[in-house]
């Protein structure tokens, strides 16, 4: 209850985004098994960096795992405006998938997306409009904590999970 309570407390906060990477929406769907040359051939510098800039944004991957609750309140605290990434562009999508994915193998991500008092309306915890979604088929399943997760097994795809689960996470600031 905690948890969903602190989740709930963060849907009304606000940040920026913009673009300043190759534009890949134009991309064919890459498998998993390709993405060891997709990425770096597409975002070369991506690995050794741990993060990526788009416009005045930065995205910051973390290896160790937190619930969805305490991520974003690390991602609030280490960072002036930090909230858990939201993704609003095919672009993006993939930037995060290679970044977690190809650099780190992790399997699921918290990113900045949650369900909005069990109503199957989505948020974003920096306060954004809810624009672009990428749900895996039969997907969100609207969990009783339904939190989103980025899960690259299924192509850099989506799906909703307990918010309490521990996992790896992505941040999201300006600078």
């Amino acid at each position: 209850m905690k948890t969903f309570s602190a989740v709930c407390a963060l849907a009304c906060l606000v940040l920026v985004s913009a673009s300043d990477v190759p534009d890949v929406q134009a991309d064919p769907e890459v498998d998993v098994g390709d993405w060891d040359t997709y990425c770096p051939t597409a975002f070369p510098g991506l690995c050794k960096s741990q993060s990526f800039t788009e416009g005045h944004t930065i995205y910051t991957y973390f290896t160790y795992q937190l619930n969805f609750t305490d991520a974003e309140m690390l991602c609030r605290r280490k960072y002036r405006d930090g909230h858990l990434a939201s993704i609003h562009s095919y672009r993006i999508n993939r930037l995060v998938t290679c970044l977690t994915t190809h650099c780190n193998h992790a399997a699921r991500v918290w990113i900045g997306g949650f369900e909005l008092f069990r109503s199957g309306r989505f948020t974003w915890t920096d306060g954004t409009k809810w624009d672009y979604s990428r749900w895996i088929a039969g997907y969100p399943a609207r969990f009783i904590q339904a939190c989103v997760e980025l899960n690259w097994n299924i192509r850099g795809t989506w799906s909703d999970h307990s918010c309490s689960l521990r996992k790896p996470f992505v941040c999201k600031h300006s600078f």
